[in-house]
């Protein structure tokens, strides 16, 4: 007869068999999670560990992730920036040594001059090659490559069309406008549109109110009574004095080289020395009249000689002349102006109070205008004009994580070329003929006219029009000192540019010191309490095993009798 099937669940040695599995599972399984929190020194390993803890401590750890790429790309530009200021510091050396051989030249023969001039032309040479040669990667940082350029429009199909001034200072269309722009940083926000090559243009409108604009001092000559008449005058101005001698003879012709053309000529040699100049347009007054703009340039005429009654200088405050007694003095300040950009005041400045700084959202945009129409006329007009920029272009950086503005930095680098240093706003001295009785504008060229700002240090090189041979050097000196000027703030520039990225990789080091720490604070192993966790459950898996063991062995000594 057969025997029935009997369940075994309530049989004891089933339930030990049972149990003792079970325990060796839960204690496995409690083994391993101690191991892997000790093994990565964390204690939440999966989210149903603390879910809210776990949050946390994700959300830290994607900051911390980005933190370290605001460390890495400043470290890059920072890189780049040493680079570039270090190169700048060599050129200065070059320029340094210019200077100390055009000094050398001045009391040189002829034969010395050559080597003196050879030795120019060798520190010019490595002035390009170091502004060529110095890279971040493929990409030369001192030649124009990375300059961030700016154009007068842009259109959709992305063609560019560059300001209607000449390097000769005066305006393929005869009127006012913007010569050149240098873009040094650009910013976030402002008026932007997407053309149809995928670029975005950035476009600023400028513009001067005939109100608005700067001015510049004009002291009128007052004939003397006599053809014989004659006075001599120290003429000072914002950057130094020269002594002129005039007479009703000279000033009475116009040409020529004993005329008042011979007189502004030699005057006007010293433009950049005192400031001055002698105007004399055909057609319009006789007169002195500064070569800047703004309120910080002034005249300041002294009678130092005289030899007649009325001849001198003069305005609408009053007049010096050969009646005055000797040391006599009158003065003139002109007015400063302004610029509207994009809604925004800016004042004018620079070099020669015609430049117009644009700095808003980020922005560092400095704006040369032509002197054109600068002055008022008879009948006011405005200069308007716009300014447009690829923001495709320039070196780009990261001050912060949060993408908001003042986050991104994007910059570029100037030109130091030889061909590219030492170039000014070109400025022409006499451009000018009367409107009424005080007001001018500008006209066509002038005897004795002057362009200055318009070469650049290559023009010191042999066969150029700063060479030793020329003898000019006054113009060889400022254009040297110029240079120097230019390459010391960008110098200034560019290390402000990387304070910016040293303060932010220090700010992102302290904020993933103090993130990590407070991460390792949430999710930090308690390594006793683990140990212990891990000790208690390898002794668990032992003893379930041992007992696992013991009911196997009983099972087996029950078939085996049951088989008897």
């Amino acid at each position: 007869m057969p025997i029935p099937m009997q369940s075994t669940t309530g049989d004891a040695t089933f339930r030990a068999q049972n149990n003792s599995v079970s325990a060796i599972k839960r204690f496995s399984r409690a083994s391993a999670d101690a191991a892997l929190k000790l093994n990565n020194r964390e204690r939440l390993i999966s989210a149903g560990d603390d879910p809210l803890s776990f949050n946390v401590s994700r959300r830290i750890r994607s900051e911390v992730a980005s933190l370290k790429v605001v460390n890495e790309t400043g470290q890059l530009n920072i890189t780049g920036l040493s680079l570039a200021i270090d190169a700048l510091e060599t050129i200065k050396v070059q320029l340094d040594k210019l200077k100390m051989k055009v000094v050398q030249a001045q009391v040189a023969d002829d034969s010395e001059r050559d080597s003196i001039q050879s030795e120019i032309d060798l520190a010019l040479a490595q002035i390009d090659s170091t502004a060529n040669n110095t890279k971040l990667g493929s990409r030369s940082l001192l030649n124009g490559d990375a300059t961030i350029n700016a154009f007068r429009s842009i259109t959709n199909a992305g063609l560019e069309r560059d300001w209607g001034i000449r390097a000769s200072g005066m305006s393929l269309m005869a009127s006012a406008g913007i010569q050149n722009v240098r873009v040094n940083k650009i910013g976030n926000g402002g008026p932007v549109r997407r053309i149809s090559t995928g670029q975005t243009v950035l476009s600023l409108n400028v513009s001067i109110k005939s109100l608005n604009k700067a001015t510049r001092v004009f002291m009128s000559y007052i004939p003397g009574a006599a053809a014989a008449d004659f006075a001599e005058f120290r003429i000072t101005g914002k950057l130094g004095s020269a002594t002129i001698r005039v007479n009703s003879s000279t000033i009475s012709t116009l040409g020529g080289a004993a005329g008042i053309g011979g007189v502004a000529t030699s005057f006007n040699m010293l433009a950049q020395e005192t400031g001055v100049v002698f105007t004399s347009s055909t057609g319009g007054p006789v007169g002195l009249t500064t070569v800047g703009y703004g309120s910080d340039e002034f005249i300041k005429v002294e009678l130092l000689s005289e030899g007649g009654t009325t001849i001198g200088f003069g305005n609408a405050a009053g007049a010096v002349t050969a009646s005055d007694t000797v040391g006599t003095v009158l003065s003139q300040y002109g007015t400063g102006g302004f610029a509207t950009i994009n809604g925004t005041r800016v004042e004018l400045g620079g070099e020669y109070g015609l430049t117009a700084r644009y700095l808003s959202g980020g922005y560092d945009i400095e704006i040369d205008f032509g002197t054109l129409n600068m002055e008022p006329a008879a009948a006011p007009v405005a200069i308007t004009d716009r300014v447009n920029v690829d923001l495709g272009q320039g070196v780009v950086g990261l001050l912060g994580t949060d993408g908001r503005q003042g986050d991104m930095l994007k910059y570029g680098f100037g030109k130091f070329t030889t061909e590219n240093l030492g170039r000014g706003l070109a400025l022409n001295t006499m451009t000018m003929y009367s409107v009424g009785s005080a007001i001018y504008t500008a006209s066509v060229f002038s005897n004795g006219n002057q362009i200055l700002g318009r070469g650049s240090l290559a023009d010191v090189g042999s066969g150029g029009s700063l060479s030793l041979k020329t003898g000019n050097f006054v113009g060889t000196f400022a254009m040297i000192n110029r240079s120097i000027d230019q390459l010391i703030k960008e110098q200034t520039r560019l290390g402000t540019i990387q304070g910016n990225f040293i303060d932010a990789i220090n700010r992102a080091e302290v904020s993933i010191g103090n993130l990590t720490s407070a991460d390792a604070d949430i999710v930090g192993v308690d390594a006793a309490t683990e140990i212990t966790n891990m000790v208690q459950a390898q002794l668990g898996i032992s003893t379930a095993s041992s007992v696992l063991a013991q009911a196997n062995a009983i099972q087996a000594n029950i078939f085996s009798l049951l088989r008897g």
